[in-house]
């Protein structure tokens, strides 16, 4: 995921799986607008604080 990331030049992106029956991970979909909101109530602040972090920091050039 991080290779696919990079190669599409995104920052943060919301990644969608599923498990299969037989326990095999498969990918669906990469929403660069995901939501993360609903992670408040367990995580506090940290995934928006992380991800605004994220996103201010200086993107160096290719």
């Amino acid at each position: 995921m991080r290779d696919f990331m990079t190669v599409a030049g995104l920052t943060f992106s919301a990644l969608d799986f599923v498990i299969t029956p037989d326990d095999q991970w498969v990918f669906l979909e990469s929403n660069s607008g995901g939501q993360f909101g609903w992670l408040r109530g367990t995580l506090g602040s940290a995934v928006s604080d992380a991800i605004a972090h994220l996103l201010a920091q200086e993107v160096p050039a290719s």
